[in-house]
């Protein structure tokens, strides 16, 4: 009688195997994009360039100070600064994605159908209101 050789191996085995396929496929993926991976660059293109600024010791002390206060690197302080491009800011952020987790919550809600009809329409109305007041707010900077 001839036993099928894939037959003796465990399930341990096949799991092991498909860790190892895996890893050598996020390698191979790291070294073709780079360690961090993640989302390209918006520009297309390698910042190549290097160029020398001179400062006055206050000055680079203000520029470092600034930059830690953004939580930027200094040259992506320099970058955005002369380039006339928004600060992060951190508040703001933390805001907006507690703003995100509540808005999940109440999607949640909705589709569990917790609301009756007339509800549901009185709540979708004054989340369209809401929605268009954080737009406004956003669109003007405020």
């Amino acid at each position: 009688m001839e036993e099928n050789i894939f037959e003796l191996l465990d399930d341990e085995f096949w799991e092991d195997i498909s860790e190892d396929v895996a890893k050598q496929s996020l390698a191979e993926k790291r070294k073709e994009w780079g360690a961090l991976g993640g989302r390209p660059s918006v520009l297309n293109e390698n910042r190549i360039l290097n160029k020398t600024i001179r400062y006055a010791p206050s000055e680079w002390t203000e520029v470092e100070r600034m930059a830690k206060a953004f939580g930027l690197s200094y040259s992506e302080y320099i970058r955005r600064c002369s380039l006339h491009k928004r600060m992060p800011d951190p508040e703001r952020s933390v805001t907006l994605t507690k703003s995100a987790t509540n808005f999940k919550r109440l999607s949640n809600a909705l589709r569990m159908g917790i609301f009756n009809d007339e509800e549901r329409a009185r709540f979708l109305n004054e989340l369209e209101e809401v929605i268009f007041l954080i737009k406004k707010e956003l669109k003007d900077g405020n």
